[in-house]
């Protein structure tokens, strides 16, 4: 896997254009380190009805998210979901009640808002990596298991790995993927 990263992304402007441009981008770079420039040639992203980001014009997976001017895009030849979020100041206990299971609200409460981020950034990988909402069955997933968030989780059958991936001070980043291995970070200009 490999992951893009893009420093001085704005809210400014269309943010869902700049977000596709870079994610264009992205598959571009990822596809002439393998040698298949033509694949990345007129990439065209496309949307799924729950706006999951995907393109038939490349044999790639990607994911992207975005966090204050932090933007990132995971792109893998197999399935990835991607979450980037700063540790910022929100009312994390009530959304834990509302969207994670009894051990996951138990770990937030021993390591507070970083605990919360932790499993927050897990969760919403996992809605990427399977194209859905955190509204529709999302807390009911547990990703803690013994007190911490897991590594490997099965979920419908299928095995998901779960990685934290280290950006910066104050910000939290997690990965769902079909495998494990190591994590290629590119920075974009």
């Amino acid at each position: 896997m490999e992951l893009f990263i893009f420093e001085g992304f704005t809210a400014g402007g269309n943010t869902a254009q700049a977000s596709e441009d870079l994610a264009k981008h992205s598959l571009e770079i990822f596809g002439i380190g393998r040698g298949t420039e033509t694949a990345a040639k007129n990439i065209k992203i496309e949307r799924t009805e729950n706006g999951k980001p995907y393109s038939d014009t490349v044999p790639w997976e990607f994911s992207v998210s975005h966090t204050g001017q932090l933007w990132i895009c995971a792109v893998s030849e197999r399935t990835v979901g991607i979450d980037i979020q700063e540790i910022r100041r929100i009312d994390h206990e009530k959304l834990a009640d509302r969207f994670f299971t009894k051990a996951e609200k138990k770990y937030c409460r021993t390591a507070g808002k970083e605990g919360f981020f932790n499993i927050w950034t897990r969760k919403e990988s996992i809605v990427k990596y399977m194209g859905t909402t955190l509204g529709k069955g999302i807390s009911s997933i547990e990703t803690v298991i013994d007190g911490t968030p897991a590594d490997r989780l099965i979920i419908d059958g299928a095995v998901i790995h779960m990685t934290e991936i280290e950006i910066g001070a104050d910000i939290k980043c997690a990965a769902a993927a079909e495998e494990t291995g190591e994590i290629c970070i590119k920075t974009l200009n």
